[in-house]
């Protein structure tokens, strides 16, 4: 089952485009890709991050290509200072925990063009973008 909007829709929801938008697209379809959830419930996120402008804008990102919203409670910010974690769970109990590469926030802060840092988010390699643990699921 797919959740996700397009990037431009994705993009619309948020008002603008850039790389903290693309950080949290790319981290969600890559969850929904690996997880496979069976509904729009059965998918949990957090995201541990600074609780401040641009970084919750990987939020945004990530509950347009997930369907983990705040409105269903199955996405919740919890404020972290320094590196960026984004854990997904499903019901059964099969996670992924992404970690930004590190240097990725400091490039993503130095962007003076959003358009351009974005559209390079979204074409590197998932590897140039996260660490990523995976455990399997239960059932």
């Amino acid at each position: 089952m797919r959740f996700l909007l397009s990037y431009e829709e994705t993009i619309r929801f948020h008002g603008h485009n850039g790389p903290f938008l693309a950080i949290g697209y790319r981290a969600g379809c890559f969850a929904i890709a690996r997880l496979v959830p069976s509904s729009v419930v059965d998918l949990f996120c957090v995201a541990k991050l600074p609780d401040r402008k641009p970084f919750t804008c990987i939020v945004d990102g990530i509950q347009c290509s997930t369907s983990c919203t705040f409105g269903k409670k199955n996405i919740r910010i919890e404020p972290k200072d320094g590196e960026v974690e984004i854990f997904f769970e499903r019901k059964d109990g099969g996670r992924l925990v992404m970690r930004l590469i590190p240097g990725l926030v400091e490039q993503a802060l130095e962007c003076e063009d959003l358009d351009k840092c974005a559209e390079e988010i979204l074409g590197k390699p998932l590897n140039q973008i996260f660490v990523v643990e995976e455990s399997p699921s239960q059932g």
